[in-house]
């Protein structure tokens, strides 16, 4: 199954995003942070199982409204196409809305739980290093790493198969004597062995109840009495704590009683304090404020002398609109006489500009107009010399940069020009030459390859052949046959008696029958052995006849290809150059190309150089004839620098006469308007004058008084008026003290006459001090008494009996009862623990009787020691049964996959650590176990807690893309989803990697999530670009 769309229709903060995985290749998915990366992880498990009931994705859009589209691919082509509703039931839809059967979808994910696709086909960092930590741990046990990296479990098989084992350990081991079920075992045998029949006399049995009633009557007894006495020493204590108070109370009231009506008193003295305080105030201030009446008395009669003693202040008082006035006439005076003097100066100044106008009026102007057409004609050509000059530099700077490169080309020794103009073999000859001579090479590395592999055939070979024979090869066929020819030899010689010595002759004939028997019987034996060498045998001969068909066709091939070498060679002679290799003079042209084409680039630059030398000239010779210049050395820039100054220097003649001509007119008409505003203004400054004349004569200020004279009269009459309107607000303020003080002590003389009539003869501040005084101890007793009331409440308002009350008010008395009472309650509450102890000892007596109950104890003992047994031998049985089925489950998946998986780890762990190491294989540890053996790229094995942490990373993502390939040829591929995985990898691993991923990606679609932009960077550098696609949240 592929997704090959996932639409964010409203989810999380998305609202109708998409999402196109279609193309086949690794699919890189880039988000910022907070850019809806984890978000985007969580849709994909969303859509295919069902929104989270708790999710936290609404915080944008309602549960109700959250969506989730999405296209899904089949393996048979079918094509499904879903939305994913937030809801119980029914929360896949079509396009309309509509909810749709699940088979479809089920189906697709073949099986594949929510929980194994988050597990087996999802892959974060914490995941790879929790599951590399788990290799480490398990000390690579191969079974347990291969099983746990086919389910995803990040370590978690190790985790539950060591949980289960300790688990049944911790209830039972058969030589264990402190373990749950051990315990209970050993609490069962001891229980039956205690159960006996037990006899009791009756006699005795009666006795000894009829004592512990007798005994517990007298406590009850006891505890009666001291009851009795609780309840005395409680009256007395509450007596001791009430009478004092009562006492007190009493005292209390006594001096109450003085102070009259305490209720009225403390109303009405309230807020007197406070009156107080304010009348003292009064006081103060009566005496300030008639220090301050003498101080203005004085200040004004200065004031006054200041002003002027003839004038009467009621008669001179000017209003704020009159001194205004002055102030303005004063401001407007000013002014003007400033204005008419500038106007006086303005004139001189004007009658001299006048004289110097008509002096630049008659400036002589000359006539530049033939030699402005010679500047234009000039200026048409720029800064030509420098210009010239410069190209001329570049050209020469070309011509050296073109000479160097001649040189750098190498295999020539000519110039540029005889370069461009030597005949070389056309580059596409070089090209057919190339191509034909990389199809040799290849043909040749193919051979090459072809017999190494032959060679290792062939050795493996020998290896197995000399393997079956071992120390004791089986015999050959031949070797049979020659044994018998001659054991029929000897035989013969027997029969026709050829020997002289009979007895040798049989000897060596009865040797030689047992040889040729004892090869046929081994033989017989070893008919596998015998089959398997001469099948080695048979392919060792083919082999070897491979490999000189091999050896013939490459010698072929290097042949032609030393032809191909002659050909090259024959291009190259006309033009005296001894040629490199195919690829190298390919080069040595596209190099000479770029050198010819800007040799004849350089020859154009030399004719435009030319054509712009013979332009300047002309240029000069024009402008030196308009200058009237004899001067053959001066060039074209000086010429035109000349002209431009003698042209500037007419024009700014012209501009002179011009500017002054203009200028003269305007001064005339100005001067004709200040004449007039000067005779407006000395009429203004006239009426201002009489009107200030007027409004100050009043003051005792002369007419023709300056500003200074006049602003210094305002001054000091504004002073007196001041002075006269604080005298005036200082009578009102006594006024208002008088007024406060006498009703204040009119107040203190009714309130003495109601409430304190022994006060009449005192001050009335005395007298309101002494009744605040009263008061404050009225208030104080009033608390005291109320604080005495609610300790009395507290302490109950049950009647004590008189001899209580009578006792307590002795306090020596009362201390002495209750000594005496807490001496009785002792003494009782001793015999009331001795009748106790007795009681408990008759009972205790009792049961011991009983010996039918304590049969009866032992056997309930046996009965609870037998529950826990059974209790934790299926805890035992539950927890070994699971141990041992996951580990049998874990070493079939081994068998059954260890020769696929390890052979896909290797390819894959070499490529990701970059060809450190050359793969795995399967080794054994200290324990004989089968594990995992890391083997370098010189041949040396390491385990598993030999390598780096990060080798180790790589190692267990090799195990899991194994397994998950294995999974896709099974059982079909299904969406492998990344988050993240290569944080913690270098630059060159990471390519690596994702290099890796990418070759995954063919045979199962691979969804990798990053919010690193550097990862990006390197996926693009380690995967071409049809095979990578990268989105951006």
């Amino acid at each position: 199954m592929r997704i090959d769309q996932l639409e964010l229709l409203a989810y999380g903060h998305f609202q109708g995003h998409k999402l196109e995985f279609g193309p086949n290749g690794l699919h890189v998915v880039f988000g910022r942070n907070e850019a809806g990366k984890s978000t985007t992880l969580r849709a994909i498990t969303g859509l295919l199982y069902g929104i989270a009931a708790q999710t936290h994705d609404d915080h944008v859009h309602e549960k109700k409204d959250l969506r989730i589209g999405g296209i899904l691919l089949g393996e048979n082509g079918e094509r499904l196409r879903v939305v994913r509703r937030k809801g119980n039931a029914n929360t896949l839809l079509n396009d309309q809305g509509q909810p749709i059967d699940e088979t479809p979808l089920l189906r697709m994910l073949g099986g594949v739980s929510q929980e194994t696709f988050r597990q087996a086909f999802g892959l974060d960092h914490e995941a790879l290093t929790r599951g590399a930590e788990a290799l480490l741990q398990g000390r690579g046990d191969l079974g347990e790493s291969l099983f746990d990296a086919s389910v995803g479990g990040g370590g978690e098989v190790q985790r539950l198969l060591a949980e289960l084992t300790k688990e049944a350990d911790e209830i039972y081991k058969p030589r264990g004597s402190t373990l749950p079920l051990n315990e209970a075992l050993k609490a069962f045998g001891e229980a039956q062995k205690q159960i006996k029949e037990r006899q009791s006399l009756p006699e005795a049995f009666v006795t000894q109840q009829r004592a512990l009633e007798e005994t517990e009557a007298r406590r009850v007894e006891a505890s009666r009495k001291r009851a009795g006495l609780a309840t005395r020493r409680a009256q007395l204590e509450r007596a001791r704590s009430r009478v004092p108070l009562e006492q007190k109370r009493a005292a209390l009231a006594a001096s109450k009683a003085p102070l009259g009506d305490v209720v009225r008193l403390v109303e009405r003295a309230t807020s007197l304090p406070t009156r107080v305080a304010q009348y003292e105030r009064d006081l103060a201030a009566r005496r300030d404020l008639e220090v301050e009446r003498e101080s203005l008395r004085a200040r004004i009669a200065d004031a006054s002398r200041r002003v002027g003693g003839e004038l009467d202040p009621t008669q001179i008082r000017i209003d704020a609109r009159k001194e205004a006035r002055i102030s303005r006439f004063l401001q407007e005076r000013t002014a003007l006489s400033q204005k008419v003097e500038s106007a006086k100066a303005e004139a001189a100044r004007s009658e001299r500009e006048v004289q110097r106008l008509r002096e630049a009026m008659a400036t002589n102007v000359p006539d530049t107009t033939v030699l402005a057409r010679a500047l234009a004609q000039a200026q048409a050509l720029g800064d030509a010399e420098a210009r010239h000059a410069n190209n001329l530099s570049k050209v020469e700077r070309k011509r050296r940069e073109i000479d160097q490169r001649v040189t750098a080309l190498g295999l020539f020794s000519g110039t540029a020009k005889e370069l461009a103009e030597t005949t070389l073999p056309a580059a596409e000859s070089i090209e057919r030459l190339l191509a034909r001579a990389a199809e040799l090479d290849r043909g040749l590395a193919r051979h090459d390859e072809r017999l190494a592999d032959l060679e290792a055939q062939m050795r493996e070979s020998e290896r197995q052949i000399a393997e079956q024979e071992g120390e004791f090869a089986p015999p050959e066929p031949t070797a049979l046959r020659r044994a018998r020819e001659a054991r029929d030899e000897l035989w013969n010689r027997l029969k026709k008696g050829e020997s002289n010595d009979r007895l040798e002759l049989e000897a060596a004939f009865e040797r030689a029958v047992r040889e040729a028997d004892e090869l046929a019987d081994r033989m017989i034996r070893e008919a596998d052995r015998v089959t398997t060498l001469a099948k080695l045998r048979a392919s060792a001969k083919v082999l070897e006849k491979q490999r000189l068909e091999q050896l013939s066709e490459r010698e072929a091939l290097r042949a032609s290809r030393a032809a191909l070498d002659d050909e090259h060679r024959a291009l190259w002679a006309p033009s005296r150059i001894a040629p490199l290799g195919f690829a190298e003079m390919k080069g040595w042209l596209e190099r000479r190309r770029p050198i010819v084409e800007a040799f004849e680039g350089l020859l154009e630059s030399d004719a435009e150089l030319a054509d712009a030398a013979r332009d300047i000239e002309n240029a000069r010779r024009v402008l030196a004839s308009a200058l009237d210049s004899s001067d053959a050395s001066q060039s074209l820039a000086d010429l035109v620098v000349a002209a431009r100054r003698r042209i500037e220097s007419a024009e700014a003649a012209k501009r002179v006469v011009a500017d002054a001509t203009r200028s003269m007119v305007k001064l005339e008409a100005q001067i004709d308007e200040r004449a007039a505003a000067a005779s407006k203004d000395q009429a203004a400054l006239a009426d201002v004058c009489t009107n200030l004349a007027e409004l100050v004569r009043p003051l005792g200020v002369p007419d023709d008084a300056s500003t200074d004279e006049v602003t210094h009269a305002l001054d000091a009459l504004r002073d007196l008026f001041t002075l006269l309107d604080k005298r005036s607000d200082a009578e009102s303020r006594g006024a208002l003290v008088e007024r406060a003080a006498g009703g204040f002590e009119d107040d203190v003389a009714r309130l003495v006459a109601e409430l304190a009539p022994d006060l009449a003869a005192a001050r009335a501040l005395d007298a309101a001090v002494a009744i605040v005084n009263r008061a404050d101890k009225a208030r104080q007793i009033e608390q005291e008494l109320t604080s005495i009331d609610a300790r009395l409440e507290e302490l109950g308002g049950a009647v004590l009996p008189d001899d209580v009350l009578q006792l307590a008010a002795d306090a020596d008395a009362s201390f002495a009862a209750l000594e005496e009472i807490d001496a009785e309650l002792g003494e009782t509450d001793r015999e009331i623990q001795r009748l106790g102890e007795t009681v408990g000892g008759i009972r205790n007596g009792l049961d011991m009787m009983r010996r039918e109950s304590g049969a009866a104890e032992a056997s309930s003992v046996a009965q609870e020691a037998l529950a826990r047994v059974r209790t934790n031998v299926e805890r035992y049985c539950r927890a070994r049964l699971a141990q041992v089925l996951l580990s049998r489950e874990i070493e079939r998946y081994r068998q059954e996959n260890q020769g696929p998986l390890l052979a896909t780890t290797s390819r894959l762990f070499s490529r990701l650590t970059l060809g450190k190491f050359s793969g795995v294989r399967a080794g054994f540890d200290d324990r004989d176990r089968a594990s995992l053996v890391c083997v370098r790229a010189t041949g040396t094995e390491v385990d598993v807690a030999g390598l780096s942490e990060g080798t180790r990373d790589q190692l267990y993502l090799s195990l899991r893309l194994a397994s998950l390939l294995r999974y896709a040829d099974i059982g079909g591929p299904m969406p492998l989803v990344l988050d993240d995985l290569l944080v913690q990898f270098d630059d060159e691993r990471s390519r690596a990697a994702l290099g890796v991923l990418a070759e995954v990606s063919s045979r199962m679609q691979v969804l990798f999530f990053t919010h690193h932009a550097r990862l990006v960077e390197l996926a693009r550098e380690a995967v071409p670009a049809p095979g990578l696609h990268v989105h951006e949240l």
